[in-house]
């Protein structure tokens, strides 16, 4: 039996069903197998993220325990981020956050408390991404989603599924909102999405 290089057994691609993002709302979402490296390579274009982050980035994915799709897609993201591959994004070390939303204060509350700067939105059932993207504006961070409708509602970057294939979102907009200040390169492989 051959073996794998570990590298190459990052994550069990996991495809959910549609995610509840808002009436009458479907969106299937890219692996994340295929997003967990896209979003560090996206993070890379950030020309501001070493300046926000000094010697280490904090990284936190917000997810609802109790929205079965949206606790397994970060518990998925968590154990691929946990590979080596992805200790650093650039040249800075990451922590990886683990932080269940219950509602924006207590959210704002663990975003200042781990001094996160990089926020991934889960999908979440019965909450407004808007308020969560505030939650994060206020907190110094920025957001990455892998909902379309996210990045429309305000989070900067966006990893999407789009006729089968990784397509990448950026709204200029929020992401200068959120203190980043992003190349042209990824501009230019990215869909701009205004808000």
């Amino acid at each position: 039996m051959a073996f794998l290089k570990p590298a190459l057994v990052i994550s069990v691609s996991l495809l959910l069903p549609a995610a509840d993002t808002g009436p009458g709302a479907t969106e299937s979402l890219l692996p994340v197998g295929v997003q967990a490296p896209l979003i560090a390579k996206m993070l890379t274009y950030d020309r501001a993220l070493p300046q926000r982050a000094g010697d280490t980035i904090h990284f936190a994915v917000v997810f609802q325990q109790d929205f079965p799709e949206s606790r397994e897609l970060a518990l998925d993201l968590l154990r691929t981020f946990a590979h080596p591959a992805f200790a650093n994004i650039g040249n800075l070390p990451v922590v990886f956050h683990k932080i269940m939303y219950e509602d924006s204060e207590q959210l704002r509350a663990e975003l200042r408390e781990h001094g996160v700067h990089i926020i991934y939105l889960a999908p979440l059932r019965a909450a407004d991404p808007a308020l969560l993207i505030r939650s994060a504006r206020f907190a110094g961070a920025a957001t990455v989603t892998p909902l379309r409708a996210y990045v429309r509602e305000g989070a900067a970057l966006g990893v999407i599924l789009r006729e089968g294939r990784p397509h990448l979102l950026v709204n200029m907009k929020a992401a200068r909102l959120q203190g980043m200040d992003l190349s042209a390169q990824l501009l230019k492989l990215a869909e701009i999405i205004e808000s």
